[in-house]
């Protein structure tokens, strides 16, 4: 956790405490706390992102990515082609955090 979001969670728990307020509902009421519709909205917001991308690349562009040969490639290489592409994203996304 980074250090404005240790903050305000500590913000928050004070001022719940202080208050006497429930602490979970103060935790969401700051968008603090993951809820399992959060959870579906993030993971929804990422897929469309992934969908956005891959509507960038063209059929060619991502059997060029394992085939030198286009004229010689096949549906499983197309599958591993844009599998291959799905994990750079996902990597490329887990240096960014």
């Amino acid at each position: 956790m980074d250090s404005a979001t240790r903050a305000q969670v500590l913000a928050s728990l004070d001022a719940a405490n202080w208050a006497g307020a429930d602490v979970p509902d103060t935790l969401y009421r700051h968008g603090l706390l993951l809820t399992p519709r959060v959870l579906a909205e993030i993971r929804y917001e990422a897929l469309q992102f992934l969908v956005r991308e891959a509507e960038r690349w063209t059929p060619t562009e991502f059997l060029r990515r394992s085939k030198r040969r286009l004229e010689q490639a096949t549906p499983e290489d197309m599958y591993y082609a844009i599998l291959g592409w799905m994990k750079e994203h996902a990597e490329a996304a887990r240096g960014e955090s």
